[in-house]
């Protein structure tokens, strides 16, 4: 039943695709007779075992990814199967087109044929299950739904889930504050290299037999000298202006040759191909963005800089579409972000720095509040030692003072001993007196008079404390204090959470801060929500790889 729901749900993706890629697919799946005009191709036993394990591989993680979305959205894996069934009773041809789509993977060779015995013997995969990827805009993109996004907020007022707002509207609002929503990157692709290369040795071609001209025309003024300089000078500038444009879409349409720059949008769409609308939302972007095949530092798959707007692509992921494509759109989202103001990137070596600017910035709407409990506390610790001398003070002079006056408090477990032993060398006796009277009265005034001593050498803030200010005094600074701690005890539990956090962020590697920076987190959402269809977007929350609570901002 599972491999069955999985193949109607991609004979669903199938029925809506292009009539054209329908008609090739149809064409591709081969008949019961193979045509003896084709040559049967060598076989390969070691290629073909990798390309089996690697294809029963991807099958088994999609099923296996399909549980992670049965668990954590069943009620989205519900409507998708509802879905699913309503297609079939208004269509049930499409149960044909699933066994065709199935047909054409297994027989497309051992890679798909490893695909549909993985998928078999997995569990479905959910709704919204790995492999999906869309990049997220902002509120400055063109194509941005200015009244979605009002809903979102409306929604949001009235205290309604993330999850819920993000179904009806298409808008979240994302860890630094800002709201997003997003578009579609289905089929996004970096153009072939061959084609650029194929391209620019026509281009350096045409050059060449156009400087080739140059230096025939040089040869004939020199046999001719009626036409130079005139006739000369005008044949040169118009080769040179059959120079100019050629050189242009060298470096315009195939900058992403090994070395050469390039721009996209406009011309250079042909660099990398956006069809969700990322040029229609920020032009800018495809006109400014440059992109260079350089190895970024630290030996990354890409990066973007921020200063030049800038993407640098590996080399080394030249002959990998998929690596390219993901790798373009991670760093593309690195574009929108400084172009939306949203928390950028940033990398291994930065990463305990951004850190430590977000802490500060997260720390500053308590800062008010601690300096407040700061100078409570302050106030609070010398109201708290007059107080406390003051009442030794009064115990020394008090006339039949209890037993308990003296033993409640908490430094005579810590002195009570000592004051013991000086009591009994002095001739009071080693115990308190048991009976009520004059001797038991001495007894505590000495022991409490010791008490005081001890105190004081142990702390000499103590010492003068009893007449650093009035009893009245000392009780309004202890009631301000207490007041003081009341009103600013939310912040601080908040900023004690916000410390825990701190202390759990800085045991991490400079890596896992990295991995933990919202504009990376965000870059490889987009990776991973890939060829999505609308319903399947709203079905699925945007989600990060790493605790949503460990988040880091890049301010």
């Amino acid at each position: 039943m599972a491999a069955d729901r999985q193949r109607l749900a991609a004979a669903l993706a199938y029925k809506q695709a292009e009539e054209e890629r329908r008609r090739r697919m149809m064409e591709s799946v081969p008949g019961l007779v193979t045509d003896p005009a084709q040559p049967a191709p060598r076989a390969d036993f070691r290629t073909n075992l990798e390309n089996l394990s690697i294809g029963l591989g991807r099958g088994v993680t999609t099923g296996l990814e399909g549980i992670k979305g049965i668990i954590t959205d069943p009620v989205g894996t519900a409507r998708g199967v509802y879905e699913v069934g309503k297609a079939v009773i208004r269509d049930p041809s499409v149960i044909a087109d699933a066994l065709r789509y199935t047909a054409e993977k297994a027989t497309s060779g051992p890679l798909g044929a490893g695909e549909v015995i993985g998928e078999m013997v997995s569990p479905t995969r959910g709704a919204g299950g790995v492999g999906k990827r869309d990049i997220f805009i902002g509120k400055s993109a063109r194509t941005w739904d200015a009244a979605a996004a009002k809903r979102a907020e409306e929604l949001e007022a009235a205290g309604m889930a993330p999850e819920e707002i993000w179904r009806e509207t298409g808008t979240f609002r994302a860890p630094d504050g800002q709201l997003r929503q997003e578009i579609s990157d289905v089929g996004a692709k970096l153009r072939e290299e061959p084609d650029y290369e194929t391209a620019i040795q026509e281009k350096k071609a045409e050059i060449s037999a156009i400087n080739q001209r140059v230096r025939e025309l040089k040869e004939s003024a020199k046999t001719q000298p009626d036409l130079f300089p005139r006739e000369f000078n005008r044949s040169v500038r118009e080769l040179a202006a059959q120079k100019k444009p050629l050189r242009e879409d060298i470096k315009g349409n195939y900058g992403l040759e090994f070395g050469k720059t390039g721009y996209l949008g406009a011309r250079a769409r042909l660099a990398f191909e956006h069809p969700g609308g990322l040029y229609e939302a920020y032009p800018e972007i495809g006109q400014r963005t440059i992109v260079r095949r350089e190895q970024p530092l630290g030996g990354a798959m890409g990066a973007y800089n921020r200063e030049s707007k800038s993407v640098s692509l590996s080399p080394y992921v030249k002959g990998k579409p998929k690596d390219a494509n993901e790798t373009m759109l991670h760093e593309l989202q690195h574009a929108i972000q400084h172009q939306e103001g949203f928390s950028g990137g940033g990398n291994p070596d930065r990463a305990r720095r951004i850190l430590q600017e977000d802490m500060q910035q997260r720390y500053a709407p308590y800062s008010s509040d601690s300096y407040k409990r700061a100078w409570a506390s302050v106030a609070s610790r010398e109201a708290s030692r007059a107080n406390y001398a003051q009442y030794l003070e009064k115990l020394q002079k008090k006339d039949n003072p209890k037993p308990r006056d003296l033993t409640s408090l908490s430094d005579w477990y810590k002195y009570g001993t000592r004051i013991s032993q000086e009591m009994d060398q002095g001739g009071y006796g080693w115990q308190m007196p048991k009976k009520a009277g004059a001797n038991r009265d001495y007894w505590i005034r000495q022991a409490a008079r010791r008490m005081q001593r001890m105190i004081e050498d142990d702390r000499p803030d103590m010492r003068n404390a009893a007449t650093s200010m009035s009893p009245e005094e000392a009780k309004k600074a202890l009631r301000k204090a207490d007041k003081v701690f009341r009103e600013t005890q939310e912040s601080a539990i908040a900023a004690s959470k916000l410390d825990d956090l701190r202390k759990t962020l800085e045991e991490k590697s400079d890596y896992e801060l990295y991995q933990r920076i919202l504009g990376e987190a965000e870059a490889r959402a987009v990776e991973k929500r890939m060829n999505m269809t609308p319903q399947e977007r709203r079905r699925t929350f945007p989600s990060y790889d790493v605790p949503l609570n460990e988040i880091i901002i890049r301010r």
